[in-house]
């Protein structure tokens, strides 16, 4: 069974509550009122989502699944000693209590009882060498992930002075889960770490294990620890011996696994440019169920029963996963960049409609809107796990930047009418281009030359809005 993975009408954008497609977005007044624009972490508590990021805290209803509303927001309190604004990169609930990891500004408490009024009641930060990524609690005790610092962990007994009891330390702490007594920590290039904490005030690492890539997130599932690596994709562990955890696959996907959450034997993957679904049954041998692609960056996810929630970038959007053996249309790139073209001449570049689901896709009308754009007219069936190639061409009248689209109709129900937007005249590097050379040296030291990879026919995603 294919599954078709339905948005569920509305979603809070950019200033926008909106539709997912561009054929039925309705007019809407409504203005996002703060600078959120870097979703890292969503924590589901009730009626509500919080939603974590650059600026701070995104407080939004979710009763209504069809219209979610945002009910409030918050700006973190900042350190003495630190500068600019407060990010929030880790989220978890506990009950009426929200607990915001903000790296080096430290974690903030913050008092949900009034789930739209947030009231922040402490703010702990061990000094300026601490950075923090990821909080768990576990009784009166936190840990933290604290990145080179380890795992910390802090008695929070007084709600008001909490107070450091130690720090275990471990490569590159960036994600921490629980199971009976033992820690699992997504240690970066350090693996798969695991702490025993049965004295829960001093946690003692007993074991590490190698990953496919660096760990920056993990969630358990009985007794299997599931892994985000980046670029490798997910790799899965049998923890069924805490103290040799062993591990028994990887599954790659095309983007960069960031973030992810299990849920009812499925493992919903945050990739950049897509969000998985995964079948976990049998663990040695993860499934594609279905993929959502992103409209700018799946960097965070959250799941309850059927729905999912993912923070792409700077839009929170709701998604229902429904089986169904149905189409499903995608294509590569979602959008297309002509670069600079003279008046004159002309570029051609292409596209792959790809079918991602088990039933024919039929193709029934292509047209290109904007000045300068064209793609023949023709209609065709893309057969389960194919892709056919559609040539657009530039051709332009002027020399300023020129936008339009491309509009393809077809007889996929959750997508009748695909956009693919495009761009020409811009002064920078298009697709198809060739880039300049340059290298880049990796944590442990190894050097890469673009040029290198790119003659051997390696995959190379380079991101370069942010440091982490």
């Amino acid at each position: 069974m294919r599954p078709l993975l339905t948005l569920l009408t509305f979603f809070l954008s950019l200033g926008q509550i909106t539709a997912q497609y561009r054929d039925n977005t309705p007019a809407s007044g409504f203005v996002r009122p703060n600078g959120l624009v870097h979703i890292l972490d969503i924590e589901l508590a009730g009626a509500y989502a919080y939603a974590g990021g650059s600026g701070g805290l995104w407080i939004v209803e979710i009763t209504s699944k069809s219209r979610p509303r945002l009910r409030g927001t918050y700006t973190p309190k900042r350190s003495a000693g630190t500068r600019g604004s407060a990010q929030i990169y880790g989220l978890a609930v506990n009950g009426s209590v929200l607990y915001a990891c903000e790296r080096t500004n430290g974690v903030e408490i913050i008092d949900i009882s009034d789930p739209v009024i947030p009231a922040p009641t402490a703010l702990y930060r061990k000094d300026s060498t601490h950075s923090y990524e990821h909080v768990l609690q576990n009784g009166s005790l936190l840990y933290l992930a604290a990145h080179e610092n380890g795992v910390e962990t802090v008695d929070i007994t007084n709600p008001s002075q909490f107070v450091h009891v130690t720090h275990t330390q471990t490569t590159n702490a960036f994600a921490l889960a629980r199971s009976g007594n033992h820690l699992f920590v997504a240690d970066g290039a350090g693996g798969l770490s695991v702490l025993d904490i049965s004295q829960p005030n001093t946690p003692v690492k007993i074991a590490q294990a190698s990953t496919t890539g660096m760990a920056i997130d993990v969630e358990l599932n009985g007794t299997h620890a599931y892994v985000a690596v980046g670029s490798k994709g997910l790799d899965v562990f049998d923890i069924s011996q805490p103290n040799a955890p062993q591990k028994i696959a990887n599954y790659h996907t095309d983007g960069f696994t960031n973030h992810l959450k299990i849920a009812n034997d499925r493992a919903y993957l945050a990739n950049w440019e897509t969000t998985e679904i995964v079948n976990i049954s049998t663990p040695q041998h993860p499934q594609l169920i279905a993929t959502q692609h992103a409209f700018e960056r799946a960097m965070a996810i959250a799941v309850d029963n059927n729905t999912f929630y993912v923070g792409d970038w700077a839009t929170f959007r709701i998604f229902d996963y429904e089986d169904g053996t149905v189409p499903d249309i995608n294509t590569d790139p979602l959008a297309i960049s002509f670069g600079s073209v003279p008046i004159g001449q002309e570029q051609k570049l292409t596209m792959q409609i790809e079918n991602l689901g088990q039933e024919p896709l039929s193709i029934t009308n292509i047209s290109a809107v904007g000045s300068g754009f064209s793609v023949p007219p023709q209609s065709f069936v893309v057969a389960p796990g194919e892709n056919q190639a559609v040539e657009i061409t530039y051709q332009p009248a002027v020399t300023r930047r020129t936008t339009g689209f491309v509009s393809i109709k077809s007889d996929d129900p959750d997508e009748p009418e695909k956009i693919i937007p495009l761009t020409g005249g811009d002064r920078t590097i298009g697709i198809g281009d060739t880039p300049p050379d340059f290298a880049l040296q990796d944590i442990q030291g190894n050097t890469y030359s673009l040029k290198d990879l790119t003659d051997q026919g390696t995959t190379i995603v380079l991101a370069m809005f942010a440091s982490w």
